[in-house]
């Protein structure tokens, strides 16, 4: 299972993949794109960042895995 922090929403948990949307904090802007990639493991966190294309605010993203793994 994993947590977002910031900057996301998970649109689904498959295994040890997740899909996600990059979401802008500022304006609630959700991109159209999703991306795959492997859920982090146990409490390691899955960073990366955006600039927003509708508001221009650069955005962090914090996805963290969860303890239980």
């Amino acid at each position: 299972m994993a947590w977002i922090l910031t900057g996301a929403v998970i649109v689904k948990i498959e295994g040890d993949l997740m899909t996600y949307k990059k979401k802008c904090e500022k304006c609630g802007m959700l991109d159209l794109e999703t991306i795959t990639t492997q859920s982090p493991r146990h409490e390691s966190i899955h960073e990366s960042s955006f600039r927003c294309f509708k508001c221009g605010t650069y955005q962090n993203i914090r996805i963290r895995g969860d303890q239980t793994q």
